[in-house]
C-alpha cells in the first residue's frame, strides 16, 4: 500500500506540473520560437569544422629481423634501435614538428571572408590574394581587415590568365609593362590592430607593391594564381571583396593548431596511429596532416644520419692516416728490395716460412682489432662535445658493440630532447649521467680487450721465434724484409676494412628508409562535423522546453500563491467551485451567461448537493483577509434568490462594505439586536435593493468583545427562527483565524464555505484548514476558490 501511494504521489505531481505547463503555453510557444531562432542563427554564423584523418603504421625493427640496406651494413653497427610506438606517438605531436607544418604553409596568417553576422576561412584555391607580413618578430601579432575592388581584381585575374596561356614574349616593350602596373588592382586597410592594440587610420595600396602600415610593419599583397582557376563563376558577387587578415606568430600558431590535432593508437596491442585534424577549411585539415608526416619523417632521417656523418668523419680520418703509413711501408719496401737485391721471400723461405707465417697472419689480424681497439678508446677519452662513437665491428666483441649502439641511440634521444627544451632539463641531466656510465663501462670493455689480445700475441709470438730459430741461416735480408712486410700487411687489412665501411655508410644514407608507412590518406566526410545541425535543433527543442519547464516549477515552488486546488497537495476537503476575479460588486443575474453567473450558479448546485433534509444555512469565512469571501456571500445569496426562493443573508464581518449597496443605508443589524434584549429579529433585516427575494441583515454596531453575546442563546434563536422563515440563510463571517466568534457561529451552521484567493493564499496558509478539519471545529466543510484569473 505504501509503495502504491509512492506511485500515485509522484503521478499526481507530474499531473500538477504538466498542468501548470499547460496552463502556461504563450512561455512555451514564444521560448520554442526563441530557442529555435537562436539555433538558426547559431547555425548560420557558427563556422563549420571539417575532420580529416590518416592512419600511419609503425614499423618496429628488430636486429633478427632486418631488411634491405640494414642486412649489408649489420656488422658495421649503423644506427638501427627498435621503435617504441609511444615514443613515436608523442614524436609527431611535439611542438618543433607542428612549427615546421606552420612555417611551411604559412600557417601564421590566417584569411576569412567578412560577410554578415559571420567570418568564414577562406583557404588555397578560395582565397584570391596572399599577403607577406614583412618587418615582424616570428612571434608579433597582427589583424586588418583589407578591401578589394572585385571589379579591377576581376579583370586582374583575366589579364593573368591570357598572359600565362601566352608564350612569353621577350619583344614586350616597357611601356606595355608600365600600362599593366598601372591598373594593377587598388585596396584599402582598416581596422589594423598591431600587438593587440588597435591603430586608427585607413591606408590605401596597390597589388604586388610593398607598403608600409605602422612602425616596422610592412605588407606585400600578390594575387593568388590558382585563385582563377576555383570554379567557373568568378562574378562580382562572389568576389570577396572584405577579407580579415589574422597574424598568429609562431607560438600561438603552434599551440592553435597542437589543439586541433589529435593523435592516438587505434588498438593498445597495434602499431598503427590515428591522426586527426578538425578545421574550418577541410582542404587545409589534408594538408597539415600530409605536411605533419613529412615533417616527421624529415625529422626522423635528420636523427639517423646524425649518426652515419660521424660515422663517415671517423673512417675518412682513419683512411688518409693509414695512406700515409702505407705509403711510406711501400716505399721502404722497395727502396730496400731494389738497394739489395733482394729475391722474393716466398720462394726462398716458403718451407721455413710457412709456420712463421701462419703467426704472423693472426698476429696481424690481433693487431688490427688492437688498433681499432686503441683508436676507440682514444676517441672515447677525448670526446667533451657529445659526439657519437664511431661504430666498428672488427673488433669480435658483441658486449663492446652493443655498448656503443645503445650509447649512440641515448645520445641521439638527448639531442633531441635538448633541441626541444635545454641542459638543465632534469631528463637531459639523466641522459648525462647514463652516456658518462656508458663511457665508463666501454672503457673498462676496451681495456679487458686490450689485455686479452695482448696475451695472444705474446704467445703467437713465441711460436714464430721458434719458427725464426730454424732459418737463422736466412740473410738479414730476409729478417727486415719480414718485419717490414708484416706491417704492411696489417695496414692493408685495416685500410681495405676501413673502405668497405665507408661505402656501405654512404650506402645507408643514400636509402633512407622510413619507419612507417602510410595506410590511409588523409579523408573525411563532405559535410561538417560540427556543428551537426540535427543535434543543434534538438537541443534547441529541448532547452525551449526544459527553460520554461524549469522556470514554472521554480515559480510555482516559489510563488507562495495558488491559482487552482490542485496546486496543494492531499487537499483534505471538498471543492465546491472556483470563481472568476471580479472586483466586490453583484455579479449575478438572471439574464446574464458571463463567466461569473456560470461560476456561481455552479457552486449554487455543488452546494445544494450536500444539503441533507432540513439543512438551510451556510457560512462563508476565510483563513486570510481580502479574499472576496464578502464579494462571494453576496452573490451565493443572490444567485439563491434567482430561484425565487427566500433568502436570508446574515454579515457578521463588519469590514465586508459591499451589503452597504445591496441596502438603503447603513441601518442596526445583528449586534444590534443581540445586544437589545427585547428586541423582535424582524426590525433588523432588509429587503435587498437587487431582488425581492434577497433580505439582508448588516453588521451593526460591533461590540468591544462580540464573543460574549454570541455564547447567548439569543444567537441560537435567531437562528431557528431564520430557517424557519426562509429557504436558505447565508452568514458571512469574520476571518477564522482571527476572530473566536467565528467558531462560535459555525457550530450552528450546518455548511461551512472557507473562501480561499488565488493572489493570497499559499500552502502553508491553507494548511491551516487540516486544523479545523482534524478539530471538528466547523461542520462539513468545502472551499471556494476566489480570484481565478480567466
Amino acid at each position: 500500500m505504501a509503495i502504491s501511494s509512492k506511485k500515485n504521489n509522484k503521478s499526481d505531481k507530474l499531473k500538477k506540473i504538466l498542468s501548470h505547463c499547460l496552463r502556461k503555453w504563450p512561455i512555451f510557444v514564444v521560448s520554442l520560437f526563441l530557442s529555435l531562432l537562436f539555433a538558426i542563427y547559431y547555425l548560420y554564423t557558427a563556422q563549420p569544422q571539417y575532420t580529416r584523418e590518416t592512419q600511419l603504421l609503425i614499423k618496429e625493427e628488430s636486429k633478427n629481423n632486418k631488411v634491405s640496406v640494414s642486412d649489408l651494413t649489420e656488422d658495421f653497427g649503423t644506427f638501427s634501435g627498435n621503435t617504441n610506438v609511444n615514443n613515436e606517438l608523442s614524436r609527431i605531436q611535439s611542438p618543433t614538428l607542428i612549427g615546421n607544418v606552420v612555417k611551411k604553409l604559412h600557417l601564421d596568417i590566417e584569411y576569412k571572408r567578412i560577410s554578415p553576422f559571420r567570418k568564414r576561412v577562406i583557404y588555397g584555391v578560395e582565397n584570391p590574394i596572399n599577403i607577406e607580413i614583412l618587418g615582424l618578430d616570428e612571434n608579433d601579432v597582427c589583424e586588418f581587415d583589407i578591401n578589394l575592388d572585385s571589379t579591377s581584381m576581376i579583370a586582374y585575374a583575366k589579364k593573368d590568365m591570357s598572359k600565362n596561356i601566352e608564350t612569353n614574349d621577350s619583344t614586350q616593350t616597357s611601356d606595355n609593362t608600365e600600362h599593366v602596373d598601372s591598373n594593377k588592382p587598388k585596396f584599402t586597410i582598416t581596422n589594423l590592430k598591431y600587438d593587440n592594440k588597435d591603430v586608427e587610420g585607413v591606408w590605401s595600396g596597390k597589388l604586388e607593391t610593398s607598403m608600409v602600415l605602422y612602425k616596422k610593419l610592412r605588407i606585400l599583397v600578390t594575387y593568388n594564381s590558382e585563385y582563377k582557376n576555383y570554379g567557373k563563376d568568378r562574378s562580382e558577387n562572389s568576389f570577396p571583396e572584405n577579407i580579415c587578415v589574422s597574424r598568429f606568430g609562431l607560438v600561438k600558431g603552434v599551440e592553435f593548431f597542437k589543439q586541433k590535432l589529435q593523435v592516438s593508437l587505434i588498438d593498445k596491442k597495434s602499431s598503427i596511429l590515428n591522426l586527426s585534424f578538425s578545421d574550418a577549411d577541410a582542404k587545409r585539415a589534408e594538408d597539415v596532416l600530409i605536411a605533419l608526416i613529412e615533417a616527421y619523417n624529415e625529422n626522423l632521417l635528420e636523427g639517423k644520419n646524425k649518426i652515419a656523418l660521424s660515422t663517415s668523419q671517423f673512417i675518412n680520418d682513419r683512411l688518409s692516416l693509414i695512406e700515409r703509413e702505407l705509403g711510406n711501408v711501400d716505399e721502404n719496401i722497395s727502396t730496400y728490395k731494389s738497394r739489395n737485391l733482394t729475391p722474393d721471400v716466398d720462394e726462398v723461405a716458403r718451407l721455413h716460412l710457412d709456420k712463421a707465417s701462419q703467426a704472423q697472419d693472426k698476429v696481424s689480424e690481433l693487431d688490427a682489432q688492437l688498433a681499432m681497439l686503441e683508436y676507440i678508446r682514444d676517441f672515447i677519452a677525448n670526446n667533451r662535445e657529445k659526439q657519437f662513437l664511431p661504430a666498428v665491428t672488427n673488433i669480435t666483441n658483441s658486449v663492446i658493440e652493443k655498448s656503443i649502439e645503445e650509447y649512440n641511440s641515448l645520445l641521439l634521444k638527448r639531442n633531441e630532447l635538448v633541441s626541444n627544451s635545454s641542459v638543465k632539463n632534469p631528463m637531459v641531466v639523466s641522459y648525462d649521467k647514463n652516456l658518462a656510465d656508458l663511457e665508463k663501462s666501454i672503457l673498462v670493455n676496451i681495456d679487458s680487450q686490450i689485455d686479452a689480445i695482448d696475451s695472444q700475441i705474446l704467445n703467437l709470438r713465441k711460436t714464430e721465434a721458434k719458427s725464426k730459430a730454424k732459418i737463422a741461416s736466412s740473410p738479414t735480408q730476409t729478417k727486415y724484409l719480414l718485419g717490414v712486410e708484416r706491417q704492411q700487411k696489417v695496414k692493408e687489412t685495416l685500410y681495405l676494412f676501413l673502405l668497405q665501411k665507408r661505402e656501405e655508410n654512404e650506402l645507408s644514407q643514400a636509402y633512407s628508409a622510413y619507419n612507417n608507412q602510410i595506410i590511409t590518406q588523409p579523408n573525411g566526410k563532405l559535410e561538417a562535423t560540427s556543428p551537426i545541425k540535427k543535434n543543434i535543433l534538438i537541443v534547441a527543442l529541448m532547452l525551449g522546453l526544459l527553460i520554461p519547464a524549469g522556470l514554472v516549477f521554480i515559480w510555482e515552488s516559489i510563488k507562495g500563491k495558488i491559482d487552482r486546488l490542485d496546486d496543494l497537495p492531499d487537499f483534505p476537503v471538498q471543492l465546491l467551485g472556483e470563481l472568476p476575479y471580479k472586483e466586490d460588486v453583484i455579479v449575478t443575474s438572471s439574464n446574464k451567461q458571463n463567466d461569473e453567473n456560470k461560476a456561481f450558479r455552479k457552486l449554487r448546485t455543488n452546494l445544494e448537493s450536500n444539503f441533507e433534509d432540513g439543512m438551510k444555512s451556510v457560512m462563508l469565512t476565510d483563513l486570510h483577509s481580502n479574499s472576496g469571501k464578502g464579494y462571494v456571500s453576496a452573490n451565493l445569496a443572490k444567485v439563491f434568490a434567482l430561484k425565487r426562493k427566500r433568502v436570508a443573508l446574515i454579515n457578521f464581518d463588519e469590514n465586508d462594505k459591499i451589503f452597504c449597496s445591496l441596502i438603503d443605508k447603513d441601518e442596526s443589524g445583528v449586534y444590534d439586536y443581540l445586544s437589545e434584549k427585547d428586541s423582535s429579529w424582524q426590525n433588523f433585516i432588509y429587503q435587498s435593493k437587487c431582488d425581492e427575494n434577497l433580505f439582508v441583515m448588516p453588521t451593526g454596531k460591533v461590540p468591544s468583545n462580540p464573543s460574549d453575546l454570541l455564547n447567548e442563546r439569543k444567537l441560537q434563536t435567531l437562528f431557528a427562527f431564520m430557517k424557519s422563515g426562509f429557504d436558505v440563510v447565508v452568514v458571512n463571517c469574520p476571518t477564522s483565524t482571527d476572530e473566536s466568534a467565528t467558531v462560535l457561529i459555525g457550530k450552528l451552521m450546518d455548511q461551512s464555505i472557507f473562501v480561499l484567493n488565488t493572489e493570497t493564499s499559499n500552502a502553508k496558509t491553507v494548511s491551516l484548514l487540516g486544523n479545523f478539519v482534524a478539530e471538528s471545529k466547523f461542520k462539513n466543510i468545502s472551499v471556494v476558490l476566489n480570484c481565478k484569473k480567466v
